[in-house]
């Protein structure tokens, strides 16, 4: 297979470049293992990121509905059209998968991504926002490790905090370095991320990265959204007064994206009192 995708590469005459996290995975088990995960139907469609060349991409073109293979390369973008010219199910965008993320709202089923390892915890991120089945995302292993990291373990972090208030994620496996060509500077992980279906408050505010605390907790408490708990939602007054009684003082007046992991935490066990009472019950 790293055969293949050398001769592939000089047929083309493009150079892989790391710095640009440029790097093709080589097992044909692993990619068929991938697209096993993701369980694919004949009814989804697929949003992959990082297409690269095109080989994850042809086999999850076999079992969906529809592939969205955002590549950001030019060059890597016109190799895809040459390679894919016979799939009539592939949409090839030469886009960055952050701007289309927030500017366009693409629907789709599943994720799965080679993911380009500059963009993991920004993909996370926008991913959060959205309504899929699960994710199947290849990232490095120390990425990995601070996603499934837990509350005093030494790589738990912001990071840890936000991804297990949306997503269930679970470590499939480790992948050597040896397993991409070129090879990595870190040994690798697939992760499998599944969104959860029932979603806090404190997501709502979470998503509001460049608001004012306070406006946050305002448009999130009086949301009347059944995916976030309670189909009814409190007044904006009773939603002041939960805020009131949080006790959060200088820290209503900082952008969400600015608050500390023990800020956050502080917010959600103030949250948990409130959802225990009258106005939060679900």
């Amino acid at each position: 297979m790293k055969t293949d995708i050398i001769r592939l590469l000089q047929k083309y005459e493009f150079k892989p470049n790391l710095m640009l996290d440029q790097s093709f995975m080589v097992s044909v088990e692993m990619i068929k293992k991938i697209v096993s995960l993701a369980e694919i139907n004949r009814h989804e469609t697929v949003l992959e990121v990082g297409s690269g060349i095109g080989l994850l991409t042809k086999e999850i073109a076999k079992y969906s509905k529809n592939v969205i293979a955002v590549e950001i390369d030019k060059r890597l973008a016109g190799i895809l059209r040459c390679e894919l010219k016979n799939f009539d199910n592939v949409e090839i965008r030469n886009d960055n998968i952050l701007r289309i993320l927030d500017k366009e709202r693409p629907v789709f089923n599943k994720v799965i991504s080679n993911t380009p390892y500059s963009i993991c915890e920004a993909l996370l991120q926008r991913l959060a926002m959205y309504d899929f089945g699960l994710a199947i995302l290849t990232v490095p292993k120390g990425f990995a490790h601070i996603l499934t990291a837990k509350k005093g373990q030494k790589k738990y972090s912001m990071l840890s905090f936000f991804s297990q208030e949306f997503f269930n994620i679970k470590i499939v496996c480790f992948l050597p370095k040896q397993a991409f060509y070129p090879e990595p500077k870190t040994n690798s992980a697939i992760v499998l991320l599944k969104p959860k279906r029932k979603r806090s408050v404190l997501c709502r505010v979470l998503l509001k990265r460049k608001a004012k605390l306070k406006n946050a907790l305002l448009q999130a408490i009086t949301m009347p959204e059944r995916r976030w708990g309670s189909s009814k939602r409190p007044t904006k007054n009773e939603a002041r007064k939960i805020i009131k009684s949080l006790k959060l003082n200088s820290l209503l007046d900082r952008k969400v994206s600015e608050l500390g992991l023990n800020d956050i935490e502080k917010i959600k066990s103030g949250l948990g009192k409130a959802g225990r009472s009258k106005w939060l019950s679900s």
